[in-house]
């Protein structure tokens, strides 16, 4: 993990997430570090989501100045026995959100769109959140449940792989505002 950026008007919820994430990980022992770097305003792109013939298009809208609180967040990398999460897929209709733990990897298409299955328990049935984990012995990557997880690695660790998903859809690094028709405009 390491430099984010997050609108000043925002930062009030995103560190209520963090002191949440903050005691999962001090109950598991995982050392992670959140500072403060700085609050500037900067120039950032807007933009506005229109319906046209083509259908949805984004248009480019001159940009604006906001208040942006920079920040780092840091945590040691997490190991369950013999395995190591390289992602965790959240299943929703259609799609899924994949939330990379291991930065040194781009996701395949296909976990965006794979099943809910589990290699522990071989079943395929409706998950919310499954975990890939990469094995250590041969850097094979198995797909599991959260529920098995504890049965497949020998740690009881659903929610702190949870917190990686929580982390993940908090870091921005680019930030930029989308315009909406009922707002004023900004010219």
């Amino acid at each position: 993990m390491g430099t984010y950026k997050c609108f000043k008007s925002d930062f009030a919820d995103l560190e209520k997430r963090i002191k949440t994430i903050s005691r999962k990980l001090d109950k598991y022992g995982i050392a992670y570090e959140f500072k403060i770097i700085s609050e500037t305003p900067e120039l950032v792109p807007v933009y506005e989501m229109l319906e046209t013939h083509k259908g949805k298009e984004m248009i480019n809208r001159d940009p604006i100045v906001v208040d942006v609180v920079t920040y780092t967040f840091t945590m040691d990398k997490l190991q369950l026995g013999d395995y190591i999460p390289v992602a965790v897929l959240e299943h929703m209709d259609g799609a899924n959100m994949v939330y990379m733990i291991d930065q040194t990897i781009t996701a395949p298409e296909i976990w965006f769109t794979m099943s809910g299955y589990c290699e522990h328990c071989n079943s395929n049935r409706q998950r919310k959140k499954t975990v890939m984990l990469r094995d250590q012995k041969n850097g094979n990557l198995k797909q599991v449940g959260t529920r098995c997880l504890k049965e497949f690695t020998g740690i009881d660790a659903a929610d702190v792989v949870g917190v990686y998903a929580d982390i993940s859809s908090i870091m921005l690094n680019d930030i930029s505002y989308q315009y909406h028709k009922s707002e004023k405009q900004l010219e």
